[in-house]
């Protein structure tokens, strides 16, 4: 029955279970790191809505044991780590609003620095992540690669619809000769954040009876095991209307 605010930069724990009637809630004017080594249970409340894109609110699922795994069904298990949220469990999960992607105004050259964007993207800084998307698989010594690889960067400036980035591309992004069709550009950076790691992969299910609410969320090493059913990386199960 009681409003519990997270407000440490980073703490460790073994779990969590928010009942019916209960509220935790990370602190809005302050970044919060959250780690579990196992689930996170939710029939009352989880809210993280950072008061303004500077502040990060994070949750990770730490020292997972994929092969342990056991997938299928609805039931809580000690095995499949992740957020849960059952029965009346509602999540407020709401990131600042970002420009989530874009496309480049034209061509991009193999070897280029920095990137022209057709807008100028609301909200993206120094630091964001971006994927380049291929529109090619030719390289800057005119090579054609079997596979056009998505090309990732932090952005090192923004000035207006121009974006300096942290390297340089490996690969050429021809346009349309319209302009028309030109390579995606995609922002991935979040300030709202459930992830596992790269070994051990967590999830969220939901099977609650009220609406939840996630905006502007990152998820990141999420749905273990792909042959198991059921653990996807987010998945609503039987939340009726």
């Amino acid at each position: 029955g009681h409003t519990v605010v997270y407000d440490l930069d980073d703490s460790t724990i073994a779990g969590l279970h928010i009942s019916s009637g209960a509220t935790l809630k990370f602190e809005p004017s302050q970044s919060a790191l959250l780690q579990s080594s196992k689930n996170i249970v939710v029939e009352g409340l989880l809210e993280m809505k950072p008061a303004d894109q500077k502040v990060v609110h994070y949750i990770r699922f730490i020292n997972i044991n994929e092969s342990a795994v056991v997938g299928l069904g609805h039931m809580v298990l000690d095995t499949d780590i992740g957020l849960w949220v059952i029965n009346s469990g509602r999540l407020n999960l709401v990131g600042s609003p970002k420009k989530s992607w874009t496309n480049l105004l034209g061509s991009a050259s193999a070897g280029s620095n920095s990137i022209t964007l057709k807008e100028t993207p609301a909200n993206w800084a120094a630091g964001d992540e971006l994927v380049v998307c291929p529109t090619s698989g030719i390289d800057g010594l005119g090579r054609t690669g079997t596979i056009p690889l998505f090309e990732r960067f932090t952005i090192k400036e923004v000035s207006g619809s121009t974006v300096n980035l942290s390297g340089a591309l490996v690969y050429v992004q021809p346009a349309g000769s319209d302009k028309q069709w030109t390579a995606e550009v995609l922002n991935l950076e979040r300030n709202v954040k459930i992830e596992g790691t790269v070994g051990g992969k967590a999830h969220i299910f939901v099977k609650s009876a009220v609406p939840q609410t996630l905006k502007f969320v990152g998820l990141r090493h999420m749905g273990p095991k792909r042959e198991n059913i059921g653990r996807y990386g987010i998945h609503f199960h039987h939340c009726m209307n």
